[in-house]
């Protein structure tokens, strides 16, 4: 936190995405404060009442701190993937603004404050929010000069879905709709689909870009990002991951839990896969000299 807050005062230019790291911070403190009381509650000395502490817990986590550094990079990731122009920072700006509005209200009603209106309406606002964000991301993908992102950016979009999906689910809790286990969807919508999901799309992206930024450089050029990836690990880690998904999905609504495992056994292997992915990057990063980049790719 303290090392981005340096970043962020030092920054110029980008101001959408300035914004959205300085309200990151301001829900971080918010999120380890919230933590502290539910974790002290264990010992008898709560710092806040068990409900609003664990409402403004996962709204400002998920929505607030992971949510904010999401959309903030994206404004970052997508064009530099895309190759296309940067967002809008007007519309960018509006986006995070109207965030920080629906979680303000949203605390409001985590005390007590008009509960049940006040959540919709946050809701509504964070809604307006997320399709003015995806409008933008849209816009990037569609003028990019790369069109073809390929599944890591499949998983992108099944994020941003998931996102949308996460909000019915929440007004659903929130209006107490007759759905079987729509706290428990909200949960699985909110970070299997769209945290973990979007993060681990961004990832199969930038990681093997990082990794050609510092392989040792035992050549005039350094390596490909593409020469330092494998491409089966990732395949079948999307098949799984979505699998597992989906099999999650059905177990809430079947309320199965043989279900349940038998897709957490199927997201265990997909998170094998990605890890394998990470351990053959690391181990071409390192030998990405000229005679090794050709040991590795006949390898893979």
């Amino acid at each position: 936190a303290v090392l981005l807050a340096n970043n962020l005062r030092g920054a110029r230019g980008m101001p959408g995405v300035v914004v959205h790291g300085w309200a990151v911070l301001g829900c971080l403190l918010v999120v380890l404060a919230t933590a502290a009381s539910l974790a002290f509650a264990y010992l008898g000395v709560p710092l806040l009442d068990r409900a609003p502490a664990l409402a403004l817990h996962v709204a400002l986590a998920a929505y607030g701190f992971m949510g904010l550094l999401a959309f903030g990079m994206s404004y970052i990731l997508v064009p530099m993937f895309a190759l296309s122009a940067a967002p809008d920072e007007r519309q960018a700006l509006a986006s995070c603004a109207l965030v920080v509005v629906a979680l303000a209200l949203a605390a409001l009603a985590a005390f007590g404050v008009a509960p049940l209106p006040l959540r919709v309406v946050a809701l509504a606002i964070g809604s307006v929010a997320v399709a003015l964000h995806l409008r933008l991301m849209h816009q990037a993908l569609r003028s990019g000069m790369r069109r073809e992102l390929g599944r890591s950016f499949t998983l992108v979009r099944i994020g941003w879905v998931s996102l949308v999906a996460s909000l019915v689910a929440a007004l659903a809790v929130v209006l107490d709709a007759p759905l079987a286990g729509a706290p428990t969807l909200f949960g699985l919508a909110l970070v299997g689909g769209w945290l973990l999901t979007f993060v681990l799309g961004i990832l199969q992206r930038i990681l093997p870009f990082l990794a050609s930024m510092h392989a040792p450089r035992r050549a005039k050029r350094s390596p490909t990002p593409s020469s330092l990836s494998s491409d089966r690990p990732l395949a079948l880690h999307f098949y799984c991951h979505l699998a597992a998904l989906a099999g999650l999905a059905l177990a809430v609504l079947a309320d199965s839990p043989p279900i349940a495992t038998g897709a957490a056994g199927v997201g265990a292997l997909g998170a094998a896969a990605f890890a394998a992915f990470f351990l053959i990057l690391l181990r071409r990063m390192r030998g990405a000299g000229p005679l090794a980049r050709s040991g590795t790719a006949s390898v893979a």
